[in-house]
């Protein structure tokens, strides 16, 4: 771990270190902060790669390494990791407004969407249906990591038959092939 320097030139950048995972090419930016009882906890968490970025990867991130190393820095080490930029608090802020809330239904969040919500297959252009079926499936799996319920909850039917349907979306080139975690 080694400090690192993040944002404009000529400003006070401290409160980043950067981590290199066990995994090559695959690297952590943690800024820290003191919890109540002086002791440094990661607060927040950027993770970079040189190719893509898989959960496998993404476990070899450490927090409680990053913590406990810091921790055991000397003193002028420490007072370094204080200084982080006020304006930091306010980036982060403005993505944290954007966010679902917790206890907020998907389904509301979903709602204000401008797709039309997906229902049982009528008479309508088989591709234009699964076309449907792509992207409402894109949009609701960047909302949660378990779409089908979702959309079968919207859609009134059986989630297999979700997953059906997204099936053949990819099979028909709607969608690319799904990949493992």
């Amino acid at each position: 771990m080694r400090f690192m320097s993040f944002g404009a030139p000529n400003t006070d950048t401290a409160g980043w270190v950067c981590y290199a995972t066990e995994t090559a090419g695959l690297y952590a930016f943690a800024r820290l902060a003191q919890d109540a009882h002086g002791q440094f906890v990661v607060r927040d968490l950027l993770v970079s790669a040189e190719d893509r970025i898989s959960a496998t990867g993404l476990q070899s991130v450490k927090v409680g390494q990053i913590e406990r190393e810091a921790n055991a820095w000397p003193d002028w080490m420490r007072e370094a990791l204080l200084k982080a930029p006020a304006e930091r608090d306010a980036f982060v802020a403005s993505f944290r407004e954007g966010m679902v809330r917790k206890g907020e239904p998907l389904s509301e969040k979903l709602a204000k969407g401008s797709r039309p919500r997906l229902t049982r297959p009528g008479g309508e252009d088989p591709e234009r249906f699964y076309a449907l079926v792509a992207r409402a499936y894109r949009e609701v799996s960047a909302q949660t990591p378990r779409p089908a319920p979702v959309l079968a909850d919207e859609a009134g039917v059986p989630v297999a038959t979700v997953r059906r349907w997204i099936a053949e979306a990819r099979r028909r080139g709607h969608l690319p092939p799904g990949r493992a975690a």
